[in-house]
């Protein structure tokens, strides 16, 4: 009997989309922050870096991306990418 490991699976956000996406609607990051509720460095951090300093966690960070994604009237599969990660 042989363990096989799950496959790991990571949820990428396509912050150039949400980015795009604002600026299509003609939306300032603080206009955008207001409407969900979040402040402008969490726009920021969501459209411009893979990095989660201003949010809690990665997971909280993802829930912040739906929202605005929400809000910006896309569907979550325009915005989000699920990637599995195999081991070698």
């Amino acid at each position: 009997m042989s363990f096989r490991p799950k496959p790991v699976s990571t949820t990428l956000i396509l912050k150039e989309v949400l980015k795009t996406a604002r600026m299509d609607k003609g939306m300032s990051q603080e206009e955008l922050a207001s409407l969900a509720c979040l402040k402008k460095w969490h726009i920021q951090e969501i459209e411009e870096t893979d990095s989660c300093r201003t949010f809690y966690s990665q997971e909280i960070k993802l829930q912040g991306a739906k929202r605005i994604g929400s809000l910006l009237g896309l569907d979550h599969s325009q915005f989000l990418s699920v990637k599995t990660l195999k081991d070698s």
